[in-house]
């Protein structure tokens, strides 16, 4: 049972483990199952989890239960960070996350940060799913990783505890906890924000006790980790399409046999269409939910904040590309 396995477990076993040899285990060996381990930071009522459940259930019975899949959610494994980490080691054999863990490896993934890059979820699945999006996709096999299939957690939205945030002006001193990179940062610094770094399993008890004003993620999250318990607004900024991605360890994918990784492949892709149907039914079951609880959901002044960070389009072209972003820009207001 995953649930008996706690990250102080995971913590006091890890120097053993980085100690240890590297060794990548063979497809199957005396006849026993591959189990992949899968890390995900969203609960186990997440409907990304429901959706790697019916992944790993397809999989076992597609390769006659030679493939398995052992699913450690709420960031048992440890922060996305240390996820991916594995994942390109080896150690960690899958993982949920989003483009923006690799953007070290592959700077062009902040892309997908732009602060309203998307002007709907029908044109960021174009795009994503078109040539630009597929472009970098392929470019994390050098970063050890192969991206099966891409869904989202929606789009992210503001909570606050004791402020009500409407247009930019609002978030000047704002202590917020943002999502590791640096497209968001800089976006709320432009904003006047305070950006502040904290794990998503820690992120509960930070705003409960103060240490920051609020956050910024999808309904999804908000309802599935239950921070609506320490907040008090909800805004409608809708500053990014989030998109998620199911990856596996180039190492451990390459281990596999080529009829089991054809079998994980088509697999994930059959899935992708429904992941994405779930993920936006589910959000706007959240927002009812979030509603039902007496937490004012409120509208933002949606051009102005467009307008104010334009600068942050400028600072990525510095550090990227113009062409490439430009490219970006026009395919979604195509």
């Amino acid at each position: 049972m995953t649930a008996s396995i706690t990250r102080k477990d995971v913590l006091r076993l890890g120097a053993g483990m980085l100690a240890a040899p590297f060794v990548i285990q063979p497809a199957r060996a005396a006849g026993r199952p591959v189990v992949l381990r899968l890390s995900t930071p969203d609960a186990m009522s997440h409907p990304n989890t429901e959706v790697m459940q019916q992944f790993g259930e397809l999989v076992a019975k597609r390769t006659e239960n030679a493939v398995k899949l052992q699913i450690f959610p709420d960031g048992q494994l440890g922060t996305m960070a240390n996820a991916i980490s594995g994942v390109q080691m080896g150690t960690i054999d899958m993982a949920v996350t989003g483009p923006t863990m690799f953007e070290t490896a592959i700077p062009r993934l902040g892309v997908f940060s732009l602060p309203f890059l998307f002007r709907d979820a029908a044109s960021a699945e174009r795009v994503i799913d078109g040539k630009l999006g597929q472009s970098l996709v392929g470019q994390t096999e050098g970063a050890g990783a192969y991206v099966l299939a891409c869904s989202t957690w929606g789009w992210r939205e503001t909570e606050t505890v004791n402020r009500i945030v409407r247009e930019p002006a609002d978030f000047e001193g704002l202590k917020l906890r943002l999502a590791p990179g640096p497209i968001g940062a800089m976006t709320f610094k432009t904003l006047g924000a305070i950006p502040t770094t904290i794990d998503a399993s820690e992120l509960y008890v930070a705003v409960s006790q103060g240490t920051v004003d609020g956050f910024e993620v999808p309904f999804l999250s908000l309802v599935a980790s239950k921070y609506y318990e320490v907040i008090k607004h909800v805004s409608l900024t809708n500053h990014a399409y989030n998109p998620v991605w199911a990856v596996i360890s180039k190492r451990r994918m390459d281990s596999l046999t080529p009829e089991q990784q054809q079998v994980i492949r088509s697999t994930a892709l059959e899935l992708q269409p429904s992941w994405r149907k779930l993920a936006a039914s589910s959000t706007e079951d959240a927002r009812k939910f979030i509603e039902s609880k007496g937490i004012d959901v409120v509208e933002t002044d949606y051009p102005a904040f467009r307008k104010k960070l334009a600068v942050v389009y400028d600072w990525f072209k510095q550090r990227t590309d113009p062409a490439f972003v430009d490219s970006w820009v026009n395919a979604t207001e195509t």
